[in-house]
């Protein structure tokens, strides 16, 4: 997964941005963990930020996977 460094972030939306992509694509039988890369990369610097600091409330470092924690009722 690539994401533009722009899009919108905090203590709240992160973790509902990123388990939302994770939990899709773990839908797939063929994934079962998800790498997140800020515009192509997942360390160094993009227009003087650290990819390290982007979206620091939840850290993108590492490799996902599914939480369910986080998936509301069906119906």
């Amino acid at each position: 997964i690539i994401l533009d460094q722009q899009i919108p972030h905090s203590s709240t939306t992160e973790p509902l941005a990123i388990f939302s992509i994770v939990n899709t694509l773990t839908e797939l039988p063929q994934v079962k963990r998800v790498r997140i890369l800020v515009e192509g990369k997942s360390e160094g610097e993009i227009e003087g930020m650290a990819i390290e600091d982007f979206w620091g409330h939840v850290g993108i470092q590492k490799i996902f996977e599914r939480n369910e924690d986080i998936i509301g009722p069906k119906g």
